[in-house]
């Protein structure tokens, strides 16, 4: 038994998976709406007595380890570890050495991570050293408060503050090696420097609260170099997964089912020193699918609220293409011209009338996308309406995607029926390309799959004599996992999981979720298995026979031309009943 399985044996996933998504009993299974993509009906499903969930939409899969793994944005050992820790797990003596050995990599993570929180701290105590940087804090209207809750710190200029920091780390045992490995320092021709010198240092944590980086802001009216600079992107910091202020926002956002998005740390900090606690930051980045799916494990309503300029707008715009793989709804804030979040806050106005007159992404971006559409040559006509088309079928509620149309055809000067006839026509190229693709993919027949499922579930079979010899008409991967099952000594679900590599295993649950069978008729899936594949199993157990006689193996030759003499006579029979 590995760590993972004895994880697995010890929690129930129905409990684990409740405290991210809702979900009620049906049958033997529970089914709740899907966590990883957006969607209206219940297709989300867990399979309580296998460990395991299936999502009939995305068609995501996989145990309570992998279901933590996907919903946090982390690997399975910092999944197990986050299990053991929430959940008091005992481990015993002998995985605590494979967990050990298992996380040479983790360490190295807290090690960095570890480094980051002791330059956070650092900054953070050097910040009311400075009156030109408290100064720049005040005239932005940023508290003492405000300051403490994210940790915003300077980074002094010279080598003076350089060496001060390197004592500083040298003190909690970071040499100057482990500041240059982590970007934080850079070594000079004669001396190391930071390219945080002179900034306001904004703390940028994942959605653990763990620092794992930091963005820095000029501030000085001389200072000509880039307004932020952002940490270096390494293996523990990616800026197209992280979101600035996520870890200080997560329960406001759990408790009101909202968030705000803004572009930057500044607005971010502004937001929520006014109230808005449920606000985030990308940072300085377009936003990512990978950020949005983050923020629909929190929220079911998405506010975006990017600065009133062109670039702010084609930023909004830029979401419209993301959102409909996520389990979120998703509305812009437009500001005026030249203000963004901070400056309008700051301005004394109220944010709240603007959060009432929340435009529906949809609805912003056919807005956006028909304006000059009477100016725009054929070509370029053509091809705004079939973006807008593109964007509306991509929507599953049939509902919406009607209004959508109607709004869509007024603004376009366009009749509802053309643009109602193209979006079939759209959705139905869409749906032969998914269908041939499924198809490609999956070549099983159904009697296959419930001989599959059967053996699964009683792998008692798996030592009859009809059944050994087949097993071999099994197409891949059903062949290689029946076989690895066989040669388990304790046969059981859990167990299997531990030799099956990604695409076995995806395959497995897939199949003992989509076609479950509460009451079955074994000897008639036998039969049936056996009449389709006969051709194969003979030829299959001819070839063994053949490799058994160049061995010399006569005991096998015997066993095998037995078990296909059997099988033949029951094959005969079945076929004249």
């Amino acid at each position: 038994m590995n760590l993972f399985t004895y994880i697995k044996e010890r929690l129930s996933i129905a409990d684990v998976a409740r405290e991210y998504v809702s979900f009620k009993k049906a049958g033997i299974y529970y089914k709740g709406t899907c966590p990883f993509h957006q969607e209206k009906d219940a297709s989300f499903t867990i399979s309580p007595h296998k460990g395991i969930f299936y999502c009939f939409g995305c068609h995501a899969t996989g145990d309570v380890i992998s279901f933590i793994s996907q919903i946090e944005g982390c690997n399975q050992f910092e999944a197990a570890k986050l299990l053991i820790e929430k959940y008091s797990i005992d481990i015993p003596e002998q995985l605590l050495q494979e967990k050990k050995d298992s996380t040479t990599s983790l360490d190295e993570k807290n090690h960095y991570f570890a480094l980051c929180e002791l330059m956070a701290k650092w900054c953070n105590e050097q910040l009311p050293q400075s009156p030109q940087a408290m100064a720049y804090l005040t005239q932005r209207n940023i508290t003492p408060a405000t300051i403490k809750h994210f940790t915003i710190g300077y980074f002094p200029s010279g080598i003076k503050a350089i060496k001060q920091f390197q004592r500083f780390a040298h003190q909690h045992d970071f040499l100057i090696k482990d500041l240059t490995d982590a970007r934080l320092l850079m070594e000079g021709k004669n001396c190391h420097y930071s390219s945080f010198e002179e900034r306001i240092i904004f703390p940028i944590t994942d959605h653990l609260g763990r620092c794992c980086g930091f963005g820095g802001r000029v501030f000085q009216k001389d200072d000509d170099r880039a307004k932020y600079y952002n940490s270096h992107e390494n293996s523990f910091f990616n800026k197209g997964t992280l979101l600035f202020g996520l870890s200080q926002a997560k329960k406001a956002i759990q408790q009101s089912g909202k968030a705000f998005l803004v572009e930057g740390y500044t607005d971010c900090v502004i937001m929520a020193q006014s109230g808005y606690t449920n606000t985030i930051a990308t940072l300085g980045t377009a936003c990512t699918p990978q950020h949005l799916k983050q923020l629909s494990h929190y929220a079911d309503q998405l506010y975006v609220l990017f600065d009133g300029d062109s670039a702010g707008l084609q930023a909004a715009l830029r979401l419209t293409q993301l959102c409909w793989d996520v389990n979120i709804s998703m509305w812009v804030i437009q500001l005026p011209t030249n203000e963004d979040p901070a400056s309008y806050l700051k301005a004394g106005n109220d944010l709240g009338e603007n959060i009432k007159k929340a435009e529906d992404i949809f609805s912003f971006f056919i807005r956006f996308s028909t304006q000059q559409f009477k100016h725009q040559t054929l070509k370029k006509k053509m091809a705004i309406v079939r973006e807008i088309l593109n964007i509306i079928n991509a929507i599953d509620d049939d509902l919406k995607k009607m209004i959508l149309l109607q709004e869509a055809a007024f603004k376009l000067g366009l009749p509802l029926e053309a643009l109602t006839r193209e979006c079939h026509h759209i959705h139905e190229q869409s749906t032969q390309k998914i269908v041939k693709i499924m198809v490609d993919k999956s070549n099983l027949h159904e009697g296959e799959k419930k001989l599959f499922i059967l053996l699964i579930e009683k792998p008692y079979l798996l030592e009859r004599e009809d059944i050994i010899i087949m097993s071999s008409a099994f197409s891949e991967p059903l062949k290689t996992i029946i076989n690895k099952y066989r040669s388990l000594p304790q046969k059981s679900f859990t167990f299997l999981s531990e030799v099956l590599n990604d695409d076995e295993m995806q395959c497995a649950q897939r199949l003992l979720i989509t076609h479950a069978q509460e009451q079955v008729n074994v000897e008639q899936v036998i039969r049936e298995f056996a009449k389709r594949n006969w051709k194969s199993i003979a030829l299959n157990t001819k070839e063994k026979i053949a490799e058994a006689q160049k061995r010399g193996d006569d005991q096998e030759v015997k066993i095998l031309l037995q078990y296909l003499q059997e099988l033949k006579k029951k094959v005969l029979n079945w076929s004249v009943q």
